[in-house]
């Protein structure tokens, strides 16, 4: 008689509670109601030039930043009861500052990881590839891209899906962050250190001129 070997375990259970999280978020919705207020903001920064916001309902998080070239958005959150051991929506909607020509972007999360990476939509560029793990992604276009881009499903778009996030603490009151670059290119980034060094040496000219005055 041939032993009966069992089949290994399958990615079915996570899946079924992503199918269940998102049939509850569906059914609130469609009766009108709104999931209690949980994880809150504790403070929402970004680079010069470039701005941070956030709108929390429930669990999720919707971003709405502005970024400069190589400008950076970084938000600190922190968990109250009702949201340890859940996934927490993440919505952004993120728009370029104007001679922003944006072909790389990181979403990096600090104590906390993607449990479901979602859509991208570019304004007028094009993705090329999406990748990474379970605390950072990286997002490359193919074409630049100059007005802004979506992730998630800000708007509900067809097609679309949200992102999903696990925060890794295990009590309320724990934190964790998220951020999102803007990657330079290296031309620019290159124009930036000349513009910084051409600066530096009239700095170090005017001082010497002063000097022999």
């Amino acid at each position: 008689m041939t032993p009966h070997t069992p089949k290994p375990p399958t990615a079915v259970a996570p899946f079924k509670r992503l199918v269940a999280q998102l049939v509850c978020v569906a059914g609130l919705a469609a009766l009108g109601l709104q999931p209690a207020q949980a994880v809150l903001l504790q403070s929402a920064s970004a680079s010069v030039g470039s701005s941070a916001g956030a709108t929390l309902s429930g669990q999720q998080l919707a971003l709405d930043l502005q970024l400069a070239e190589g400008g950076r958005a970084h938000y600190s959150f922190e968990l109250e009861a009702a949201d340890v051991g859940q996934w927490l929506r993440l919505d952004a909607v993120i728009g370029l500052v104007p001679g922003t020509a944006l072909s790389q972007l990181r979403v990096l999360l600090g104590q906390a990881e993607f449990a479901l990476v979602g859509s991208v939509t570019p304004a007028f560029g094009q993705l090329d590839t999406l990748d990474g793990d379970a605390t950072q992604q990286s997002i490359r276009l193919s074409l630049p891209e100059t007005l802004g881009l979506d992730l998630g499903a800000p708007f509900a778009q067809a097609g679309t899906s949200a992102w999903l996030l696990a925060p890794a603490g295990a009590a309320a009151g724990e934190r964790f962050s998220l951020e999102i670059q803007a990657v330079p290119e290296p031309g620019a980034l290159l124009l930036c250190l000349a513009s910084l060094a051409g600066a530096a040496a009239a700095t170090g000219r005017r001082r010497t001129v002063s000097r022999v005055v």
